[in-house]
């Protein structure tokens, strides 16, 4: 079936249009619900790369866990009962969140404190002698219950200094700041257990935080975050970036009924892309959440050029089936010319080893290309049945833009200069 027939048939049957459309939409919304999210940084390499096997190997070899580090700041010595209260509090509250691993926590309630047994001079010799009695050495809890009284609280304080891998690892070199270790069991629960901490830390009591600050970091915070904000931002500007081009359509055509058809066909192109992507059964990454922002404006274009050709060529009286055919046969090969290439350039992407950035350029590409099917065919059906009263308004509109104003004046002169 070529072009010409197609046209005739949306024309003259544009229930026809609408039902498939609105069939595709609703496909795609129904696969929707199997949507998992990605936010893994890792996730821009295959799984079978080489760097990321061996990092992974490595991690399993020394069994090293992904860490939240909380940190408590204060601005004098934090070496008072109040601020080791806090440690011993929170850290006791951090051990029932789910997905810590309890055994590794590093906190100063929980690590050993490693002294020298004293032992009476004459059992020296024998002590030496005997080794299944040995007790040279004591292994305890540094801060079994958080000191009461000053004097307490600086002897933990000497106690750290004494061993080197606590001084400035669990309390830093100045003593205004103290760390907590927090392992977990997966990455992609760090942004979920750092909310539970954050909740935590406000729900101590005032006297006791009153002089800390609270600061909260680690490697799979700064990759989980940075996912989670991602998302958060492509919700906001997704929408925005839709009523933007609502805005812009409504400014150039003055016309309600009649820019509602590119923003379905925008709408319509995201879904079903985004359906299809999601019931293939690909994540959605940082990079393919963007996908809705760049297909949004992209699939829109066509219809304007539809529609500004379709509003100088309308006059009052015409049909509008006959003068929007006339429309699409004039643009049809200059938009599918356009389309194609632009639909290579983002397929392009699928030459890149980065599995997202794959994903991204396929879909984009084929968002494109259904962007131009969907213009081809519902915005011709939809013009064709436009009531003539709404037809003569966007004449209208069309003519008072043509009146020139200051941009229109400085755009013809800046033409003039170029020609000569």
């Amino acid at each position: 079936m070529n072009y010409t027939r197609l046209l005739q048939l949306a024309v003259e049957k544009p229930k026809l249009v609408y039902t498939l459309i609105i069939l595709m939409v609703v496909m795609s919304l129904a696969m929707m619900p199997s949507l998992i999210i990605d936010t893994d940084p890792e996730n821009m390499l295959s799984s079978d790369a080489p760097a990321r096997v061996f990092h992974n190997q490595t991690k399993a070899d020394f069994q090293m866990r992904d860490m939240i580090v909380v940190g408590l700041v204060s601005e004098r010595n934090i070496f008072t009962p109040n601020s080791l209260k806090v440690v011993e509090q929170l850290s006791t509250k951090i051990l029932q969140i789910e997905g810590v691993i309890e055994q590794d926590l590093l906190s100063l309630s929980v690590v050993d404190n490693i002294t020298q047994e004293k032992i009476a001079q004459d059992k020296i010799v024998q002590e030496i002698n005997n080794s299944d009695k040995n007790n040279g050495i004591r292994f305890e809890y540094l801060m079994k219950q958080a000191p009461s009284t000053l004097e307490g609280s600086l002897a933990i304080q000497q106690a750290i200094k004494r061993l080197p891998m606590l001084d400035n690892t669990l309390v830093s070199g100045d003593n205004r700041a103290i760390a907590l270790y927090v392992p977990i069991q997966s990455k992609d629960m760090s942004y979920n257990i750092a909310e539970q901490i954050r909740e935590i830390s406000k729900s101590l009591p005032a006297e006791l935080v009153a002089n800390i600050d609270f600061h909260i970091t680690g490697l799979p915070i700064a990759e989980d975050q940075f996912g989670y904000e991602m998302f958060v931002q492509m919700g906001v500007a997704a929408p925005l970036a839709g009523l933007a081009i609502f805005v812009l359509l409504w400014y150039f055509f003055r016309n309600f009924p009649l820019i509602i058809a590119p923003m379905v066909v925008a709408m319509a192109t995201v879904i079903i892309i985004m359906g299809s992507l999601i019931g293939m059964g690909f994540t959605v990454h940082i990079m393919s959440s963007m996908i809705a922002i760049f297909l949004m404006p992209i699939a829109v274009v066509d219809s304007v050029h539809i529609l500004s050709e379709f509003a100088e060529k309308y006059k009052t009286g015409d049909n509008a089936g006959d003068v929007v055919k006339g429309v699409m046969k004039h643009l049809y090969t200059p938009m599918l010319y356009t389309s194609v290439t632009s639909a290579i350039g983002f397929y392009s992407l699928m030459l890149n080893p980065i599995p997202p950035v794959k994903v991204f350029g396929a879909f984009i590409g084929t968002g494109i290309l259904l962007a131009f099917a969907l213009t081809i065919i519902y915005i011709p059906a939809y013009i064709s049945r436009l009531k003539s009263e709404t037809l003569a308004k966007l004449h209208d509109a069309i003519t008072r833009m043509e009146q020139k104003g200051k941009l229109a004046r400085a755009l013809a002169s800046l033409g003039g200069f170029a020609t000569k």
